[in-house]
């Protein structure tokens, strides 16, 4: 089944409603669902375009998706909605602002070693703890292990980091980000490697 934007959307928006990230992106928690949605939603075009992504369906319905960018490939973001435009016109000029402060620090994280990104990986509620993030992740696990190559992500929400370590990565870095940001947790996995 060939999933669409607006399925991937819910999907990503549903997942990270609750995550400190967009709780912090957003606090408005009655706005929070679309905005992240919105702001969200010009990655998953992208990477639908440009990278890869993984899903898992039950019944017809997609309830998760693992996206990544594989290294040597580049995901081209649109101008027009640029992520940062939108974002402004969401949360306006110094808010946004703040939150380019806070970002900025993820350049200097970056591995220098060749990797696949996991941009996201996201399970409706509904669905979480029953197994599906296992689904979802392997087949980019699998492709990053055949092709000799590590796996990089960020997490803000600490309640992850066990479920990723049980599938082979560990902790690189932790660092907070500027502007009253969350806790933000780098982590790598080298290819083959098992929790």
């Amino acid at each position: 089944m060939a999933v669409t934007s607006a399925q991937l959307r819910r999907v990503v928006a549903d997942a990270f409603a609750s995550d400190p990230l967009l709780v912090w992106m957003f606090p408005d928690e009655s706005l929070r669902l679309d905005s992240a949605a919105a702001w969200l939603g010009v990655f998953v075009d992208a990477y639908l375009a440009s990278g890869v992504v993984d899903t898992v369906d039950r019944d017809g319905e997609t309830i998760a998706t693992a996206v990544w960018r594989r290294h040597g490939e580049s995901i081209e973001l649109p101008d027009s909605p640029s992520a940062w435009g939108l974002l402004t016109a969401l949360q306006g000029p110094e808010r946004t602002a703040e939150i380019g402060r806070g970002f900025s620090v993820l350049r200097d994280l970056m591995p220098s070693e060749p990797f696949d990104y996991l941009q996201f990986l996201a399970v409706v509620p509904s669905w979480q703890r029953r197994g599906v993030g296992s689904e979802v992740l392997g087949p980019g696990l699998l492709r990053c292990d055949v092709d000799h190559r590590g796996s990089y992500l960020e997490t803000t929400n600490p309640e992850n980091l066990a479920f990723y370590e049980g599938h082979g990565f560990t902790v690189r870095a932790e660092v907070t980000l500027e502007g009253g940001g969350p806790r933000l947790w780098t982590m790598w996995r080298n290819p083959g490697s098992h929790g």
